[in-house]
């Protein structure tokens, strides 16, 4: 049976062969837990790279005026 490293915690677990191959090369979590850890950090980092993208368009978008 292949063996995966949780993404989260970095324990190392069995996984059965089909889900190995469900997979597609993605981590799969060790537990339920570590599944709902790992959601929340992915929406932190998405939400987080929205922001800054907005902030730099916002920064991008920003011409002060220029008096002569």
């Amino acid at each position: 049976m292949p063996v995966h490293v949780c993404p989260v915690c970095g324990a190392r677990h069995v996984v059965s062969s089909v889900l190995h191959q469900l997979a597609y090369r993605r981590s799969l979590t060790c537990s339920p837990s570590c599944k709902a850890t790992f959601g929340q950090r992915v929406r932190r980092r998405i939400l987080a790279e929205m922001a800054e993208s907005a902030e730099r368009r916002r920064v991008s978008d920003h011409h002060p005026d220029s008096e002569d």
